[in-house]
């Protein structure tokens, strides 16, 4: 059994302890019985990140233009792909799964490889599918809210899936192990370097960083489980269907999976 098929069972195991536990016990009135040990892990998490990641996303930032971190953005999508086409089918969703052969498909051929995303272009939708989507879609509730060590807010439920969809990643199956964290890496700093100002904005307009983390996190896996729609999002295609003049107007909304990201 290859290091990924184990770390698939650990996964697996994972859920199926959660499940057991009751560990991720919570109440709609109270989805964060662990904040005492939450607001330290975060408070970690804050320092690592104001010392250590945000300082690099600033010099990748100072580095690279917004158009090729725009192309690396766009071929991490492409390698996760495989993950949203698995969680489609595991939540029956049939169209949406043949949507994503298509968009694999289009942007190797016409995207060079998947640096550009051409698939959007031509009108095919993103599909945003997880492991924990799927098992909110089956019936199994968020649980506890939890902030992990340097990966960020979670939920018990999102916890288990995120360790799934980490274990199934097929570039780690075909990368050696080293590249596989140069590859983290890089897709950590892309993405932090893209949310400098928004994330800055967020801090300062935050009466408790924490709990708007917190809402904001739970509020868009609710909507991610039940396919709803964001204010924002709902916003653009309205603008869309308007006037292709405003099309940029709006900033691209922020995602907090920290999947950590």
């Amino acid at each position: 059994m290859t290091h990924r098929l184990r770390a698939l069972v650990v996964a697996i195991a994972l859920l199926a302890g959660l499940a057991a536990t009751g560990l991720g016990c919570a109440t709609p009135q109270q989805p964060d019985p662990y904040e005492g040990i939450n607001r330290r892990i975060f408070s970690f998490n804050e320092g690592a990140d104001r010392w250590l990641v945000e300082p690099v996303a600033i010099g990748w930032n100072f580095v690279l233009p917004r158009f090729v971190q725009e192309r690396f953005a766009d071929f991490f999508d492409l390698t996760g792909m495989p993950v949203v086409l698995l969680n489609d089918l595991l939540q029956g969703k049939g169209e949406d799964a043949a949507m994503d052969v298509v968009r694999v498909i289009t942007n190797l051929l016409f995207g060079f490889g998947g640096f550009y995303d051409t698939a959007s272009w031509a009108g095919v939708p993103l599909n945003d599918e997880d492991f924990g989507q799927t098992l909110g879609s089956w019936g199994v509730p968020a649980g506890a809210y939890l902030m992990i060590p340097l990966l960020g807010p979670t939920t018990t439920r999102e916890l288990a899936g995120f360790a799934v969809d980490t274990a199934s990643t097929p570039w780690g199956y075909l990368l050696p192990g080293g590249s596989t964290v140069i590859v983290t890496i890089v897709r950590i700093v892309n993405f932090r370097s893209m949310l400098l100002e928004e994330v800055r904005q967020n801090r300062r307009d935050s009466f408790d960083y924490y709990v708007f983390l917190r809402s904001a996190f739970l509020q868009n896996r609710q909507m991610k489980v039940e396919d709803r729609k964001s204010s924002v999002e709902v916003a653009d295609e309205d603008r869309g269907a308007e006037s292709e003049d405003d099309l940029y107007y709006f900033e691209d909304k922020l995602e907090l999976d920290l999947d950590g990201e």
